[in-house]
């Protein structure tokens, strides 16, 4: 089973809202293999668009400064100069370079993962004074798990881009158009699937040099009223090979306001009733989970909000060897709901590799797409005596289990074999390249077999 998510929007370190992006499971041969790009949960669309601004009161060639209290016009260095004068007017954003008739001043945003909102605030005399500022207001309405994302010095202008799960991306610049390209650029290159617009920006306050000490120049530009709290769906999987009774299981927690809370709950679930360790897969936060599976019988997860429609989501995912894609569930994220999900088994048939019970014959009989165990562990070892005259055996131990869709054939050095089994080329690929670098041994490959297919062959495994 393999989960798939492009947005993860959590903030700063950990990489969204300021980026975290996506996260893919699925179950390989040897039970659950994770495989992330960085994680991701995504979520609800930010809908306003609303631009705020300190700017647009002075007339062209001045920049306004000051505060809410005290307004300033001073005029533009270098003005009629050097060509740029509908840079100023057109693009509101820059207020001239700050020299010595300013002090320094600060700015600072913060966000917190079950809100799509952004605090921020400028004019400050440090930044310590501007990311405590933000990081209290943010602290006010949502309580802990608030993330101190950036500040800035100077004359700057913060630019919010939004993706269309909820991530909050800020960036600074001098320029308006500069601010707003770098916010779109990395919304885009963090969250492409989900589509990026520009929510608001506001422009740092400018400080007087020689100004009043006692006097506050700050502007805070917070969320209006109690803000929303977004609702998470939230799943979780063992990650090596649980006992019988709990393979093929997927614990699914929805209708929680705290992804903090609700990410530890999921995974303590898995963990309690499994009895392994376990671990979060993927999210979405007001949207819905989609479970679906493709041709091969392999189940997979994705999230899909805002515009995003589950048809399109899994249309966009499911490859062309996978298709046709069948949506199985959709579970939304409003529901409370704490279950465990059976996955379906694959409609594969069974595969089994035989070879001789002494050296002599350099080759491994494969077998697959056989309709019982069996069948394809006789079909394997009749193969292997017709071909090599000499008296066959099983070689793997581990019975095939159907998860795993395809395998790769690997000679190591001093005449050593290796079989990887995953639920794709690239995982098979993936796997024999950790291997190699894991024990510092070559990995050559001798085939690549599609167990999905009815078949037989009996690749060199050494010249």
């Amino acid at each position: 089973m393999m989960f798939r998510s492009d947005t993860f929007p959590m903030l700063g370190n950990i990489a969204g809202f300021i980026g975290v992006r996506s996260a893919t499971l699925r179950l390989a041969n040897s039970g659950r293999m994770a495989r992330f790009v960085a994680c991701a949960l995504a979520l609800i669309f930010w809908a306003f668009s609303t631009t705020l601004s300190a700017e647009g009161r002075c007339p062209p060639g001045m920049f306004e400064t000051g505060s809410r209290d005290f307004i300033a016009c001073a005029p533009i260095p270098g003005y009629g100069q050097s060509g740029d004068e509908g840079d100023y007017e057109s693009d509101s954003s820059s207020q001239g370079p700050t020299g010595p008739q300013y002090a320094e001043s600060s700015m600072a945003t913060a966000v917190h993962m079950d809100s799509t909102e952004v605090w921020g605030t400028a004019g400050h005399r440090s930044v310590e004074a501007a990311k405590n500022r933000v990081m209290d207001a943010c602290a006010a309405a949502m309580g802990e798990g608030c993330i101190y994302s950036e500040a800035w010095t100077g004359n700057i202008l913060i630019a919010v881009a939004v993706d269309g799960g909820g991530g909050v991306w800020p960036e600074g610049a001098e320029r308006k158009s500069e601010a707003e390209k770098e916010a779109l650029d990395t919304c885009k290159k963090m969250a492409r699937e989900w589509g990026c617009k520009i929510a608001f920006s506001f422009r740092n306050v400018l400080i007087p040099a020689g100004a009043d000490q006692s006097h506050d120049y700050s502007e805070d530009y917070f969320p209006q009223g109690p803000v929303k709290r977004r609702k998470w769906a939230l799943l979780a999987q063992p990650d090596g090979v649980p006992s019988m009774a709990w393979q093929r299981k997927t614990w699914l927690l929805s209708g929680r306001d705290n992804w903090a809370a609700a990410k530890e709950e999921v995974v303590a679930r898995c963990q309690a009733d499994t009895g392994a360790k376990c671990s979060f897969g993927v999210g979405v936060a007001d949207g819905v989970l989609i479970h679906y599976v493709n041709r091969r019988g392999q189940t997979s997860w994705l999230n899909a909000a805002g515009a995003a429609t589950p048809e399109a989501r899994v249309a966009e995912f499911c490859t062309p060897d996978e298709m046709p894609c069948r949506i199985l569930a959709l579970y939304d994220a409003a529901t409370p709901r704490l279950q465990v999900i059976s996955e379906p088994e694959p409609t594969r048939g069974y595969m089994s590799v035989a070879w001789p019970t002494k050296a002599g014959w350099p080759r491994l009989a494969i077998v697959t797409g056989r309709p019982t165990l069996a069948a394809a562990n006789a079909d394997a070892i009749k193969l292997c005596e017709s071909q090599s005259k000499l008296t066959c055996e099983l070689y793997l131990d581990n019975p095939d289990n159907l998860t795993s869709m395809f395998l790769g054939l690997y000679e190591l050095p001093g005449d050593q074999l290796h079989i990887i089994r995953g639920y794709s080329i690239e995982d098979v690929k993936k796997k024999a390249a950790e291997s190699s670098k894991k024990n510092n041994l070559t990995y050559t490959n001798r085939a690549l077999v599609d167990l999905y297919e009815r078949g037989e062959t009996t690749p060199l495994y050494k010249d």
